[in-house]
């Protein structure tokens, strides 16, 4: 007998992560682009897929919250000690219930609101599946030492599992396996919680992304 739980249409969340102090480009999240900060344009991109039930903009910064909250966007305060953006999205999705959640990444304000479509769109079509990612092939051989994302920010949609077939964990280092499947698409990701995931001696993962 089925059970209600099955037909239940998951609910998917995008969360920004966004800080002030960026190593490259100190304060970029509030740096006008046409007249407005870029993590306004990058929620507002969000904002436009239509996988996306909620987007919410993951900070430390109240000069950050403000800016979001000003133009009607939806804020979670954390922690200013996260080494990176899937840290930071770990401890706010705490904070919610979602079934998927998206990591979108904050210095995206053009971002294609498709892309993040393809992304989520694996993690619907099979519940068993632990991670996916949108990727492009490389062409160039040069560009694999190129760390610029430049080269990987394309439009494919594949999908990936950990070895062990569990959720890959989001931390870099001294946490827990976060209890979600983990979705990656052109330096974003999005992620299933998982209520009932196992720890993994992991604490490192490729797809963990300083803001």
């Amino acid at each position: 007998m089925a059970q209600d739980s099955h037909a239940k249409k998951p609910k998917v969340v995008g969360i920004i992560p966004a800080r002030y102090g960026s190593t490259r480009l100190p304060g970029k999240a509030l740096r006008l682009i046409a007249g407005k900060p870029m993590i306004q344009r990058v929620l507002e991109r969000c904002l436009t897929a239509r996988r996306l039930d909620s987007v919410w903009v993951a900070t430390d910064d109240e000069r950050i919250a403000q800016a979001v909250a000003a133009v009607g966007g939806r804020v979670i305060m954390t922690s200013p000690r996260h080494p990176s953006g899937t840290d930071r999205l770990a401890e706010a999705v705490t904070k919610l219930e979602a079934d998927i959640v998206v990591n979108l990444q904050g210095d995206q304000p053009f971002l294609d609101a498709e892309m993040i479509e393809e992304a989520v769109q694996p993690l619907l079509d099979d519940p068993g599946l632990p991670m996916a990612t949108i990727m492009h092939p490389v062409a160039r051989p040069e560009d694999f030492a190129n760390p610029s994302p430049e080269p990987r920010r394309r439009r494919r949609c594949a999908s990936a599992s950990s070895a062990g077939g569990d959720a890959t964990p989001c931390v870099r280092s001294g946490g827990k396996t976060p209890p979600w499947r983990l979705t990656s698409a052109c330096n974003f990701s999005s992620s299933r919680r998982r209520i009932h995931s196992q720890p993994s001696n992991s604490t490192s993962n490729s797809m963990s992304r300083s803001e």
